[in-house]
């Protein structure tokens, strides 16, 4: 008989540790959640919630991946992002409304629950929640890869935060087995200083750092590193608006991937936001 897999709760991940090669964990508290966002701009989170609650999203997103992919190979690909209710068995076909999703219901409860009250407060609020596709062929030319960015520049919300969970089949892990995310861990002060005086020299150093992003192993400069967490669906990083992101195709990387990710931040007059309510 197969054992059955245990959970062991949530942790997070040492970023400060991940530059010399050691994946260590810690138990997700919010005073270490707190300080790893205040550190890194990011927190890695490890069983965040249980993913048999999305298998059947899991599934969409697994069709959807193949679609995509199949577009992008013969050259009539529309777009590598798509909203999550889309796919999502509850919603598909019926609703654009996130909150309205079996994704919904599996996330935004527990530790996730308690680090957006942390982060952001009670009043929490939502747009562009997606899926996005990536396909491991870093020589098409589109493969759902976006450049190195930081979100803050295209969302204009005051305490953004970033929300990204891998929709992947059991056993395919981020950065390993299919693309995953990547963050520049650095000069986070720096990219908090953005405004229209710092947004020019901003966006300059983000392209030229950018250019490692495409290499393996720990590129950056003498500033900071790429810091490619190994994720599997349940697992959530969620990181701010001033951190520095893209994708990551891994060498060996053979299986197109789903991702989720949504933009959340405090209530604010701004039109086309929905508030997100969190569940007990």
């Amino acid at each position: 008989m197969d054992k059955l897999q245990v959970r062991e709760g949530p942790r997070i991940e040492k970023i400060d540790l991940a530059k010399p090669g050691v994946e260590e964990f810690i138990p997700a508290t919010m005073d270490n959640i707190r300080d790893s966002l205040k550190r890194f701009g990011v927190a890695i989170v490890r069983e965040a919630f249980d993913v048999a609650e999305i298998e059947g999203l899991i599934e969409n997103a697994t069709a959807h991946a193949a679609k995509v992919e199949a577009a992008a190979r013969d050259g009539t690909i529309g777009k590598f992002a798509r909203a999550v209710a889309d796919i999502d068995p509850e919603t598909a076909g019926c609703t654009s409304n996130f909150t309205e999703t079996s994704l919904y219901k599996a996330l935004m409860r527990g530790v996730v629950r308690s680090m957006l009250l942390e982060a952001i407060g009670p009043d929490v609020y939502w747009v562009n929640a997606q899926a996005r596709v990536v396909v491991p062929d870093s020589n098409l030319d589109k493969n759902g890869r976006l450049p190195l960015h930081i979100e803050r520049r295209a969302f204009k919300y005051d305490g953004l935060h970033n929300i990204w969970t891998p929709l992947t089949p059991q056993g395919v892990v981020t950065n390993v087995d299919t693309p995953g995310l990547q963050f520049f861990v650095g000069r986070l002060d720096y990219f908090q200083s953005l405004s229209p005086e710092t947004e020019e020299s901003i966006v300059k150093y983000l392209s030229s750092i950018g250019r490692e992003s495409h290499r393996h192993g720990l590129q950056g400069d003498k500033y900071g590193f790429f810091f490619r967490p190994k994720l599997k669906a349940g697992d959530v990083a969620l990181f701010t608006g001033f951190a520095p992101h893209t994708g990551y195709i891994p060498e060996n990387a053979r299986l197109t991937r789903v991702a989720f990710d949504i933009r959340i931040f405090p209530k604010c007059d701004a039109p086309d936001i929905k508030p997100l309510c969190l569940a007990a």
